[in-house]
C-alpha cells in the first residue's frame, strides 16, 4: 500500500492531508505556533505562551534568527522544518512514500534549498516543494478534470491576499509575478469585526489599552471575533462574548453587517487581480476560472464579488481553508502512485527473468551427464585402436629422441670382428648407410687396430650379446642382466617396425588392453642385399645404458595401458 501526504504551513492554520491507495484520509489542521518545551518534541499549538513561538513562516532563509522567550535561538528555517515534523507524526504520515509541501508563490530557489536543508536536519524523508498555486490548481483539477487554459489562483489567508496566473495544462506553470497584499487577510478582516464588536457593546471608550488584563481580555477577545467572522461564511448570525475588565457582555451579529464591513476591502482586491494579469500580459477574457482559495475565501461575498466585477466562472472548495494542502496530497498521491507503478513493473521483470533462467539451467544440467556417455560410446573399435598405435608411436619417438638404440643388420650368421660391431650413438636419428657406403652402424678402424670407440659405449657383439666397450688398454666384457628385466622376443617373431627415417628399429608398443590388438607392424626391409633374420638379442643387462630404456618402456606400456582404460570406461 502507498501512503502520501501533503502538507502547508500557514500563518494562521497549518494544514496536513495523508493519503493512501483508497484515496486522502480527513485532513489534520493545527495552529501555527510552534510549542519547544525543554526535553519533549515540538508541538504545534494555537496559542501563544512559554517555549512557543511564532511568525516563523515569513522568516525562512532569513540569516538572523528567532529567539524563544527562554533565550535559545533558532533560524526561521528550522522552526518551519520543525512545524512540518511535528504536522508530519501528528498525521501519521512521518514515512509516507511521498511528501509534497505547498510553499509561498514569492519563494526563491536560494529558500526552498534552505528549507531542505534544515528538513534534512529533521531527519525527514525526501520533500518535494510547490509553489501553493500549482498545488492549488491541482485540487481544482481533481474535481474539474484536465484544464487547459489560464487560471488565477485567489488565496486569501489570514495573514495577506496572495494572487497567482497559472497556465494549466499537462505541466502547470506560474507565469508573470505573483503579488501579495498583506492589507487584505483574515487578520485584518478579524481587526474590523473586533472594533465594531467593542462599539456595538459601548466599551471603546471604556477599555485602557494599556493595561495588562485589558490586553489579554482583546487578545481572547480577537480569537472570538475571528472564529464569529468564520462562522457567518455559513450562518446568518452569531454572538460574540466580551470578557473585559469592567466589560461582560455579549454582541450580536449577523452576515450582513460583515458583509458591510468586508466589501469595500474585498472590491480592492480584484484590483490585485487585474494587475496580476497586466505582469502575466493575460487579457481577463483568456482566463477560464479564477479559484478562491484560503480560510478568508470561504465568506460568501468573497465569491459574489469575483463574479459580478471580474466576469469570469469562480471555483472554490467548501472548505477552501484546506484547498492547497489537498492538492498537494493529490500530486503526492499520483506521485507514490507512480512509483509504486515503476516497481510493480520491474519486479515481474526480475520474476520473468528468474522464471526463465531457473528452468534452463535445470535442462542444461541434465543433459550434461548424456554428453559424457555418448561421445566414448560412438567410437568405434578401429578408432580406439588408432589412439592407441598413434600413443604408442608418440611415447617411442619421445624416447627415441633422447636414445636410440641401433642394431646392425649382417649378411651372413657367423661371428664378426669387433671392427664389424654395431655401435649405440647418441644421435636422435641414424641413417641406414653411412657416408662412405657402409652399413650404418659399422665401425672402421683407421689408427692401426686402436678401438676409436668412446670406451663405456654399448655395443652388440658378433654373438648378439650387448658388450661394453673397455677403457683404452682394457677389454669389453658382457654387461650382466638385470634382474626382472623384460625378454626379447625370440627367434622368428616378428622384428618391430623401424622408426620412420631411421635405421634403428623403435620399440615396440605395450600391449593395449582394448578389445582388438593393434595390428602387427610391417617387416623391416634389410640394408643390405642379402636378408638375414635379426639375431635375438640377450636379455636386457641391468648394469648397462640398456637397462634404463627398459624401465622407461615398461613404464610407458604401464602409462599406455592406463590411459587406454581411462578412454575405454
Amino acid at each position: 500500500m502507498t501512503t502520501s501526504l501533503g502538507l502547508k504551513i500557514g500563518s494562521t492554520t497549518c494544514v496536513a492531508v495523508p493519503g493512501t491507495d483508497d484515496g486522502l484520509d480527513a485532513a489534520v489542521v493545527r495552529g501555527p505556533i510552534l510549542e519547544l518545551a525543554p526535553d519533549a518534541s515540538p508541538e504545534l499549538v494555537d496559542r501563544p505562551g512559554p517555549y512557543r513561538v511564532g511568525g516563523f513562516t515569513e522568516r525562512v532563509g532569513d540569516p538572523v534568527a528567532l529567539v524563544t522567550d527562554d533565550g535559545r535561538q533558532y533560524t526561521g528555517e528550522d522552526l518551519y522544518a520543525a512545524a512540518m515534523a511535528a504536522l508530519a507524526a501528528d498525521a501519521g504520515a512521518w514515512d509516507a512514500d511521498a511528501i509534497v509541501l505547498a510553499c509561498p508563490n514569492e519563494w526563491q530557489d536560494y529558500t526552498v534549498e534552505a528549507l531542505r536543508a534544515a528538513a534534512a536536519r529533521q531527519d525527514m524523508p525526501e520533500v518535494t516543494v510547490v509553489p501553493e498555486a500549482i498545488a492549488a490548481v491541482a485540487a481544482l483539477a481533481e474535481h474539474k478534470g484536465q484544464l487547459d487554459g489560464v487560471t488565477v489562483v485567489y488565496d486569501l489567508g489570514g495573514s495577506s491576499l496572495d494572487v497567482a496566473v497559472v497556465r494549466t495544462g499537462a505541466d502547470p506553470v506560474v507565469i508573470g509575478r505573483p503579488l501579495k497584499s498583506e492589507e487584505i487577510s483574515g487578520a485584518q478582516f478579524d481587526h474590523l469585526v473586533l472594533g465594531h464588536v467593542l462599539e456595538s457593546v459601548g466599551a471603546t471608550d471604556a477599555i485602557d489599552p494599556f493595561d495588562a488584563a485589558t490586553m489579554e481580555g482583546l487578545a481572547e477577545l480577537r480569537v472570538r471575533c475571528a472564529a464569529a467572522r468564520e462562522a457567518l461564511s455559513s450562518d446568518t448570525e452569531t454572538v460574540v462574548s466580551i470578557d473585559l475588565p469592567g466589560i461582560r457582555t455579549e454582541a450580536r451579529l449577523v452576515r450582513s453587517e460583515l458583509e458591510d464591513l468586508l466589501r469595500a476591502p474585498l472590491a480592492s482586491s480584484m484590483a490585485l487581480v487585474i494587475e496580476a494579469l497586466q505582469l502575466a500580459d493575460i487579457e481577463l477574457g483568456a482566463v477560464s476560472t479564477i479559484l478562491l482559495t484560503g480560510g478568508g475565501s470561504a465568506t460568501p461575498l468573497v465569491s459574489e464579488l469575483a463574479s459580478s466585477m471580474l466576469r469570469i466562472p469562480v471555483a472554490v472548495n467548501n472548505d477552501p481553508a484546506i484547498t492547497t494542502a489537498t492538492g498537494a496530497a493529490l500530486i503526492a498521491h499520483t506521485a507514490a502512485k507512480a512509483a509504486a507503478a515503476a516497481s510493480v513493473a520491474v519486479v515481474p521483470a526480475h520474476a520473468s527473468a528468474s522464471d526463465e533462467v531457473v528452468p534452463a539451467g535445470a535442462h542444461a544440467l541434465t543433459p550434461a551427464p548424456r554428453t559424457v556417455k555418448v561421445e566414448p560410446a560412438s567410437m568405434s573399435r578401429g578408432k580406439r585402436t588408432a589412439i592407441v598405435v598413434g600413443v604408442a608411436a608418440a611415447i617411442a619417438l619421445l624416447t627415441a629422441g633422447g636414445l636410440s638404440v641401433g642394431t646392425a643388420l649382417t649378411d651372413d650368421e657367423g661371428p664378426k670382428p669387433a671392427a664389424a660391431e654395431s655401435s649405440v650413438t647418441s644421435s636422435p636419428t641414424a641413417s641406414s648407410t653411412a657416408p662412405d657406403g657402409s652399413p650404418a652402424g659399422s665401425s672402421t678402424d683407421t689408427s692401426g687396430g686402436t678401438d676409436s670407440r668412446t670406451p663405456g659405449t654399448v655395443t652388440t657383439g658378433a654373438d648378439g650379446r650387448p658388450t661394453t666397450v673397455a677403457p683404452r688398454g682394457g677389454t669389453a666384457a658382457p654387461a650382466p642382466a638385470a634382474p626382472g628385466a623384460p625378454t626379447a622376443p625370440q627367434n622368428g617373431a616378428p622384428a618391430p617396425a623401424p622408426a620412420p627415417g631411421g635405421g634403428a628399429p623403435a620399440p615396440a608398443p605395450a600391449p593395449a588392453p582394448a578389445p582388438a590388438p593393434a595390428p602387427a607392424p610391417a617387416p623391416a626391409p634389410a640394408p643390405a642385399p642379402a636378408p638375414a633374420p635379426a639375431p635375438a638379442p640377450a636379455p636386457n643387462p641391468g648394469g648397462g645404458l640398456l637397462g634404463v630404456p627398459g624401465q622407461v618402456l615398461d613404464g610407458t606400456g604401464a602409462a599406455v595401458g592406463g590411459l587406454l582404460g581411462g578412454i575405454g570406461g
